[in-house]
């Protein structure tokens, strides 16, 4: 009961209940802890979180879709709550309208399309204004290259 989740696909939302219910964990996992969501409204939930998690949200998102996401999930974090992201990194030295191949892995990201990378400079600019904090950028050893931004909520 202390997992909550939003998709913005009703089928992965429902694959996932799946799995649950086949490893026989769907008593710690209501129903209504699910909701399915293409706006990122955490605030249905009238909960306050101390964690949330996005894994391999922000590689799939332009920059103005990652700036509402930040601007929607941070009122339902405490202060001082932690926003995990993972997102691919374009280099310090690429270019940033150039196709990067991330290693390991050989996923090709780009700026203007699915998958994207982006600089933590990038993430810097989407928070500007908001209640949060960059705290880090972490190498995880993602087998694909993903990185770990890390905000903190004011």
């Amino acid at each position: 009961g202390h997992y909550y989740g939003i998709d913005i696909s009703l089928s992965l939302l429902a694959a996932g209940r799946l799995e649950i219910k086949q490893a026989g964990l769907s008593d710690k996992l209501p129903a209504e802890n699910l909701r399915c969501t293409a706006s990122f409204d955490t605030a249905a939930f009238g909960r306050v979180f101390d964690f949330a998690i996005a894994q391999s949200l922000f590689t799939h998102l332009g920059w103005s879709s990652i700036r509402r996401c930040l601007e929607r999930i941070h009122p339902s974090l405490r202060s001082g709550g932690r926003f995990c992201a993972t997102y691919f990194r374009l280099p310090d030295d690429g270019a940033w309208h150039a196709p990067v191949q991330q290693q390991p892995g050989g996923v090709i990201t780009y700026a203007t399309k699915d998958p994207y990378h982006y600089r933590p400079s990038d993430m810097e600019r989407a928070i500007e204004d908001l209640p949060w904090t960059l705290l880090d950028d972490v190498a995880w050893n993602h087998p694909r290259a993903q990185r770990m931004l890390v905000f903190i909520r004011s």
